[in-house]
């Protein structure tokens, strides 16, 4: 469904919260038959993804799903008679082209990508990116007045 609305909404910018509440709308919205629908599949998928997952533990490789067939970022059954509506919408589409992030926010993704490094970077040193480190460039002193000075 993610694609679907993405590719309704390709010259609008992408907020995945907005998509996930649009789904689940829908979700609400569809028949009982939707829902056995799509909860077999994803049962069906499961199973057959938990047999190929025990063969590949077992000899190193696994048997390619007869059944079943990721196309971009989604599965889908192999056999087009056993394909829901959404699953034949999604197999027309020739590609989801998004377009590129409006430049108006290039500054705001720049500072959440530095902030996820530094967090990364204290993540693995072991500190809480949470707390301000002396040495994480953040600018922080690391520890306030009354930690670190005593009276002379």
């Amino acid at each position: 469904m993610t694609t679907k609305i993405r590719k309704q909404r390709q010259n609008e910018r992408h907020d995945q919260t907005l998509v996930i509440q649009e789904i689940s709308r829908l979700w609400k919205l569809s028949d009982e038959s939707e829902h056995r629908y799509y909860n077999d599949l994803a049962d069906e998928i499961r199973a057959e993804y938990k047999s190929q997952y025990l063969e590949y533990r077992a000899t190193g490789t696994f048997t390619p799903s007869d059944s079943f067939v990721r196309v971009g970022n989604f599965w889908t059954h192999r056999r087009s008679h056993e394909k829901s509506r959404l699953e034949k919408e999604l197999a027309g589409y020739d590609t989801v082209v998004f377009p590129p992030r409006p430049s108006e926010f290039d500054d705001e993704y720049r500072k959440r990508e530095l902030e996820s490094k530094r967090r990364r970077k204290l993540k693995l040193k072991g500190l809480d990116p949470n707390i301000s480190h002396a040495d994480d460039g953040g600018g922080g002193g690391g520890k306030s007045s009354e930690e670190g000075e005593s009276s002379v």
